[in-house]
């Protein structure tokens, strides 16, 4: 689930289409997708096979499918709630009014031409900004490696303890365990934190804040455990921080660039950017 854009392409306006088979039914709606009026008088059956026939003539009447000139993938929700938030980060609403307003929060929606140029400026200038950007990341203090980029579920949930209803994960307030069935209250958070493994057989450990020396105790481990050797049971994870880092170069790319091919394309063929 997620965000699809299309834009049409010319093909039809250009007489450069093989004849539709229900050409003095043929229309585009107001986001110019091709589709047919359907006369009142036939019946479901006689409608159902029109279709069909319509369809197969949409996938091979041009050299663009389904007479889509461009046609991509811009985001899971989640992806695109991310780079919603990234440029909320960069504080210039005035910048990025349209990246802000005119990206669809739901399955439907046109975009001009003249509008998708102007998205395709704020998109460059946030592309020259993101530099400037930083987030939150989980590092394992003992061995330097990345635990995690985070997570855009629930404000940084990782995973969730289907026996005691706790939520691990992090952002940039710290390393968290919230309890989901209790209106998400926060039982434990911090920036540097110990996780020592108490009683193998009941996964029960104990978090420990080493900045305040504050701890908590519950059945909910964060990772997985082993026997050093002494023979004493330790989590693999025993010591990791919360780490401030800049936002890589393209971070955002995976929206950027599809978004920018179907902006691209609407401003080239003079047909509006169509949102599913």
């Amino acid at each position: 689930m997620g965000i699809t854009a299309s834009v049409s392409c010319n093909c039809y306006k250009e007489g450069k289409t093989t004849p539709c088979p229900f050409g003095d039914e043929f229309i585009y709606n107001a986001s110019q997708m091709p589709a047919l009026e359907t006369p009142f008088n036939i019946d479901e059956d006689e409608a159902q096979e029109r279709y069909r026939k319509f369809r197969v003539w949409l996938t091979t009447c041009c050299e663009h499918p389904d007479m889509n000139d461009t046609l991509a993938f811009i985001a899971s929700w989640k992806g695109h709630q991310a780079f919603i938030e990234a440029v909320e980060a960069l504080n210039d609403p005035k910048s990025f009014s349209l990246l802000l307003s005119h990206l669809p929060d739901g399955d439907d929606g046109v975009t001009s031409p003249e509008l998708a140029q102007k998205m395709l400026d704020e998109i460059a200038l946030f592309e020259a900004r993101q530099s400037t950007l930083s987030h939150a990341v989980l590092m394992d203090t003992e061995r330097g490696d990345v635990v995690s980029m985070g997570s855009q579920v629930l404000n940084g949930v990782l995973t969730m303890d289907r026996q005691t209803g706790y939520d691990i994960g992090f952002n940039a307030e710290g390393f968290f365990i919230r309890d989901r069935w209790e209106m998400n209250r926060v039982l434990f958070i911090a920036k540097r934190v110990e996780q020592r493994m108490l009683l193998p057989e009941h996964q029960q450990v104990e978090y420990v804040d080493l900045e305040t020396g504050r701890s908590f105790v519950c059945n909910t481990p964060f990772g997985k455990w082993y026997n050093g050797e002494d023979g004493v049971p330790r989590m693999y994870l025993q010591h990791f921080h919360i780490e401030d880092r800049p936002a890589e170069s393209g971070r955002f790319a995976y929206v950027t660039d599809p978004l920018r091919r179907v902006l691209q394309a609407s401003v080239r063929t003079g047909n509006p950017v169509r949102w599913h």
